[in-house]
């Protein structure tokens, strides 16, 4: 069986290859990117690292991201509310509202889910007997109030272009029930 044997690879110094990378493999010579690409496919590479390992400390500390967002988004919410009018808000204004709204029900749902799992769960201990409840970890919480948290923005918004009756109510809680199985199918 032939088993080529390994390629070399260097970098050229003739003055007409400069800075380029080569490979010889066999009898064939290849002359590759320059080294200022390499050097940039490197940092990229770096830069990629870094993010990846920033996202790995913000999912250890997730009750911290979440805390310090929602505290930084309701100081935000009272700030803007009480800084303008409906009026002179304009359209980036009411965004920011909308948006502030949702980090800080989102904050405050995230909790809210977190310990009422670990109260039921403590609570139905004493009931069950073969598989006991399981507590929702934060994380798991986390993506609960994500949907549970737009039902309130959802209903302002409706509020805000017309009535809410009964059928918008209903289509509103079959969004969240929608939200709600779809995370618990894709989390287990």
């Amino acid at each position: 069986m032939y088993r080529p044997y390994a390629p070399f690879i260097g970098a050229v110094s003739t003055t007409a290859c400069s800075g380029r990378w080569f490979v010889i493999h066999g009898s064939n010579f290849y002359i590759g990117a320059s080294v200022a690409i390499r050097t940039f496919t490197l940092v990229a590479r770096a830069c990629f690292n870094t993010l990846v390992i920033g996202v790995i400390v913000i999912i250890r500390m997730l009750k911290k991201v979440v805390l310090s967002i929602t505290v930084a988004s309701l100081c935000l919410l009272i700030i803007l509310l009480n800084a303008v009018t409906p009026t002179s808000i304009g359209p980036f204004g009411v965004l920011a509202v909308f948006a502030f709204a949702y980090l800080s029900l989102l904050g405050v749902m995230t909790f809210f889910v977190f310990y009422i799992s670990r109260i039921v769960t403590h609570l139905s201990a004493a009931f069950t007997v073969k598989k006991p409840i399981q507590a929702l970890s934060f994380k798991k919480s986390y993506y609960y109030s994500t949907i549970i948290a737009a039902a309130p923005i959802m209903l302002i918004g409706l509020q805000s272009v017309g009535s809410i009756g009964f059928y918008e109510l209903l289509l509103v809680a079959i969004f969240v029930i929608i939200g709600c199985v779809y995370i618990t199918k894709r989390t287990h």
